[in-house]
């Protein structure tokens, strides 16, 4: 079976439509852990190491 350019142009197309959304969803995780979840832990810390 041989693969033609625009078989692969959508195949890549299609991946990329789908990949998109994780890329958003870890983009979020991302922020959430820098803004949140790191500060807090920070804290926790400063209370056992004072």
């Amino acid at each position: 079976m041989s693969l033609t350019q625009e078989d692969l142009l959508a195949m890549s197309n299609l991946l990329d439509s789908k990949i998109e959304p994780l890329k958003r969803d870890i983009r979020q995780i991302q922020v959430a852990i820098e803004n949140d979840i790191l500060p807090r832990l920070l804290n926790i810390e400063s209370c056992y190491t004072n």
